[in-house]
């Protein structure tokens, strides 16, 4: 839904951009481009968040390996 969301308003800012060089108006024109500019920073900052939501994830399975390892290192010495 976001990618959709995103391509409609990059779209858009195109068409704003596009129409204010054909009418030579310069607002219409910084206006689509501007639009254009938020919707790339927009898509890069969610996936920030995306790329820290999976390191959490790795770092979470990491632990719980870890923790997995340890368990069974003591089963082995209660076993002996």
């Amino acid at each position: 839904m976001s990618s959709s969301k995103s391509l409609i308003i990059s779209i858009i800012g195109f068409c704003l951009s596009i129409y204010g060089g054909f009418k030579e108006d310069s607002i219409l024109l910084v206006a689509g481009i501007l639009v254009i500019f938020l919707d790339i920073t927009f898509i890069l900052n969610e996936q920030e968040e995306d790329i820290k939501i999976l390191k959490a994830q790795i770092n979470t399975q990491n632990e719980l390996k870890r923790l997995r390892e340890e368990i069974n290192q003591i089963k082995r010495r209660e076993n002996e």
